[in-house]
């Protein structure tokens, strides 16, 4: 089975209001074909109003997965931001709310390329460390009560 035949049996499983049980299991072999899983299937997820499918999703993440997006087999990047926009409006507040912890101070290192020449004029590139006080939004550190947010039932 591939991911999209996977996706349209969760499509199925909508139109005849299949038991939550066949859906796990079908998320289950998704984790095991979608290089995106579950990323991906907690977008589908948010375009469906799934909350039950949407919570099958966020469990399977940890805070790591959920940081750093998807990653596929050819070494392409979804960062964090470009999935975070692809879920629903609703979807996002609700995931603002759960995911993340109120503002606070940081100490942000940046790496700032320089380039350089040799004596013998070759070219190269360096990298200076630069670090910042700045006011940031961490995620949260436990996972486990980000997904206890998202299943309270206050959308």
């Amino acid at each position: 089975m591939t991911a999209k035949e996977a996706y349209e049996l969760l499509d199925l499983c909508d139109k005849f209001e299949c038991r939550l049980e066949f859906k796990k299991r079908l998320t289950e072999k998704l984790g095991t074909v979608d290089p995106g899983y579950p990323w991906n299937l907690l977008i589908y997820a948010s375009r469906k109003d799934d909350r039950a499918l949407g919570l099958i999703a966020l469990r399977a993440m940890d805070r790591q997965i959920f940081a750093k997006g998807i990653v596929n087999p050819l070494g392409i990047v979804d960062s964090f931001w470009s999935l975070f926009c692809r879920l629903s409006g609703e979807w996002r507040i609700k995931m603002m709310r759960c995911a993340f912890e109120d503002t606070c101070s940081a100490t942000v290192k940046r790496l700032n390329p320089y380039e350089w020449r040799s004596n013998r004029g070759h070219k190269y590139t360096d990298y200076r460390e630069d670090l910042s006080e700045e006011l940031v939004v961490p995620f949260r550190r436990d996972w486990d009560s980000v997904c206890a947010e998202f299943a309270k039932d206050d959308w």
